[in-house]
């Protein structure tokens, strides 16, 4: 039997080795852009972006590592474990504002209801009155999910009153729209609340405008 032999010529084992590492750069380069999960510290991940172009999230952890994911996969992490938030960076360019939407349960009660939808950028920023006939087609659902809490001594109309102006007056909003949106937030980021023990929980969300429209999940506090 004829043994053929196994080393290669000089000239094959540079060509292998220039493939090799050609193939090398070319893989770190696409997992680098598509996979937030590659990026082991906070300013990498936060500069970062999945191949979707989904910018990347640092999700703190005190029980495991912290790690880097997209905002899907940062959204389904437990968040009794993970603080995920996003790229701080983007408030260099003036566009992002912060809101805190406030929930809270009654005494007695096991239905998370809003406390309130407040933007960080100010309080008591106008002097327009509440207007009760402003919010007649969603005054039902207040009632349900905007509710004061029957342990204190303020009706529910006094509620919505300081509500609005401490804090609906310094958004663009009209006050349909900024109690309807409050409503929406609170359907939209209920979930965020699952995991929480005890009777209140908040949630930061930013808006690209001065609004309560347009709200995103940013993490479970505002910077």
């Amino acid at each position: 039997r004829i043994h053929q032999n196994s080393q290669q010529s000089p000239a094959m084992t540079r060509f292998s080795l220039m493939f090799l590492a050609g193939l090398a750069t070319t893989t770190l380069s696409v997992v680098s852009a598509g996979d937030c999960e590659t990026f082991k510290g906070e300013d990498s991940c936060l500069s970062g972006s999945d191949m979707d172009g989904e910018g990347c999230q640092w999700c703190k952890s005190a029980a495991v590592p912290s790690s880097c994911h997209n905002a899907t996969m940062a959204e389904g992490l437990p968040s009794s474990v993970f603080d995920c938030n996003a790229a701080a960076a983007n408030d260099l360019e003036g566009d992002v504002n912060y809101l805190v939407l406030a929930l809270q349960k009654c005494q007695g009660s096991s239905t998370w209801t809003l406390h309130g939808l407040w933007p960080e950028w100010g309080q008591n920023c106008g002097s327009e009155k509440f207007d009760e006939a402003q919010i007649s087609s969603i005054e039902s659902d207040m009632e349900k999910y905007w509710l004061s809490c029957p342990e204190y001594s303020d009706s529910n109309v006094e509620f919505w009153d300081h509500e609005w102006s401490k804090h609906g007056t310094c958004t663009a909003d009209s006050q349909s729209s900024y109690f309807s949106n409050g409503l929406a937030a609170r359907s939209k980021f209920l979930d965020k609340c699952s995991d929480v023990s005890g009777t209140s929980c908040e949630v930061c969300l930013t808006s690209s405008s001065k609004t309560s429209s347009d709200l995103t999940y940013y993490g479970t506090s505002c910077p």
